[in-house]
């Protein structure tokens, strides 16, 4: 139950919290009766939301997850998630293509960014480092800081399922 529990410090909230709450709890119950397990029926776990809820759009508002799928090709919305990201915490994400830049991934399939923290009281220029030493450090390669940016790192992006991958969604520092 504390899954929804801040929600329900906001009282305009709160009615629309218990009542989403107690849809899930419905199917949860539902699932731990017929499949006889033994967990407790009247608490929600965060492992336990994203399955509920897809219980409910698929059986109660008939969402189909997988026609979805066609209005929201991958590389739109991977863009659209940079923008916000880039817009709301003053990032810009460069993604590195590895047809112009070697990298090291370990599998094809891996997505790389570089990162960088944008100082938006700053004027942005090409930073000032000479050519011909490291790419990325080179003012007129796109990866290179500008001069109001500060390196924070790289971001790897792992989004296909494989043979000898986790078959859930995971976050791994590296």
């Amino acid at each position: 139950v504390t899954l929804l529990s801040p929600l329900t410090r906001r009282p305009q909230l709160s009615p629309l919290a218990e009542k989403e709450l107690g849809v899930l709890l419905k199917y949860k119950a539902a699932e731990v009766e017929a499949r006889g397990l033994d967990e407790d029926p009247s608490v929600l776990h965060m492992y336990d939301y994203r399955y509920y809820l897809n219980q409910v759009e698929e059986k109660d508002y008939q969402v189909d997850h997988e026609a979805l799928r066609q209005y929201f090709p991958l590389d739109a919305v991977l863009d659209g998630l940079v923008d916000i990201y880039q817009e709301v915490f003053g990032l810009r994400f460069v993604r590195i293509d590895p047809e112009t830049v070697e990298v090291t991934t370990w599998h094809p399939e891996v997505l790389l960014f570089v990162v960088y923290r944008v100082d938006a009281d700053l004027p942005s220029t090409p930073s000032n480092t000479s050519r011909g030493t490291d790419p990325l450090n080179d003012p007129l390669n796109p990866l290179s800081p500008r001069s109001n940016e500060t390196l924070l790192g790289y971001y790897y992006l792992d989004l296909f399922p494989r043979d000898d991958k986790f078959g859930h969604a995971a976050c791994w520092p590296l």
